[in-house]
């Protein structure tokens, strides 16, 4: 497992390629910055300030889109590309992309060539001039913008993974990717059951009918129909900033029960500290004085947000 990058991060760095290329429209343009711009920064240009069931569905659909491309499916589908060929959408584009990465070879050419996408540095401006070359024009992103800073981000943690995790990486993207084959090859009636990696297709005239054979070698069970790879294309810093998000909805869901029964202090620290709570009970009155708090708490009957659709509840 990689510790940043997955074959969502990969979805996310075409979407932004299609976007400086002026493959989107101009309805689309702020749905696709506002997708974008909600997974890396957590935040929603549409509600600067969501409710707790926004939350929950935002952290819905980033599990979706860790887990599935169906979510680039839902935001692209409905525009037009603005470069396009009449008939062919933005999620036609889209899949022009993700598809064109067909080996592992060009795995590597995508992530070198994201620098390209950024405003070229002083340096980089001046050793340009001094080969008689011309500078990027077009749009290009500020290095220290959140989108530059991700390709940044992006481009320097695939050149830190070793060979294995690249491969495996490769691998999970082609999981990822393979749900959309089907309208693919619809689309592009010329695309075989082999052009998901073109080391196998070409390689097929030379091996024969040993290129299945060896497509299971490289690949397992993941090609077949009833592959039970348990195997999920997430990385650490997925399942992190997950779990960070179940931790403070917890952390939330309590402060906010104590607060609605009233005379418990709020703070997190205050309550691990105080011995006296029994989470079987009540909050018990000391000996010798007569408490002030009511007797209400009772931790067990609160279910805990869990996955999937489930709301904080008090019953």
């Amino acid at each position: 497992m990689s510790e940043y990058l997955a074959p969502s991060k990969v979805g996310l760095l075409a979407l932004i390629q299609l976007y400086i290329e002026g493959a989107v429209p101009n309805n689309a343009i702020l749905p696709v910055i506002n997708f974008i711009t909600s997974y890396l920064l957590d935040y929603d240009l549409s509600a600067p300030s969501p409710v707790p069931t926004d939350q929950w569905k935002k952290a819905e659909d980033t599990i979706r889109l860790i887990l599935s491309a169906q979510r680039f499916e839902e935001l692209l589908a409905p525009f037009a590309a603005a470069d396009g060929l009449p008939g062919r959408n933005l999620w036609d584009r889209f899949l022009e992309k993700i598809w064109g990465i067909d080996s592992l070879h060009t795995l590597h050419e995508f992530f070198e060539k994201l620098p390209n996408l950024l405003v070229r540095t002083k340096a980089e401006l001046r050793e340009i001039t001094e080969r008689g070359e011309k500078p990027p024009s077009g749009v290009l992103l500020s290095r220290n913008s959140p989108f530059g800073a991700f390709v940044r981000k992006c481009h320097l943690e695939f050149s830190k993974l070793q060979f294995d995790h690249v491969a495996s990486l490769w691998r999970m993207f082609v999981k990822y990717r393979q749900p959309t084959a089907g309208y693919w090859r619809r689309r592009n009636p010329h695309y075989s059951r082999l052009s998901f990696d073109s080391v196998l297709l070409e390689g097929q005239l030379e091996w024969g009918d040993q290129t299945d054979e060896i497509a299971v070698a490289a690949y397992g069970s993941m090609l077949l129909v009833d592959d039970q790879d348990p195997t999920l294309p997430v990385s650490s810093d997925d399942i992190d900033s997950l779990l960070e998000f179940q931790i403070a909805q917890v952390q939330s869901g309590l402060i906010t029960l104590l607060d609605v029964y009233g005379g418990c202090q709020t703070d997190l620290g205050r309550v691990r500290d105080q011995s006296t709570v029994e989470y079987q009970g009540s909050v018990p009155e000391t000996h010798g004085e007569q408490s002030s708090r009511p007797k209400l708490v009772t931790l067990p009957q609160v279910r805990l947000p869990v996955f999937a659709g489930e709301r904080n509840k008090i019953n």
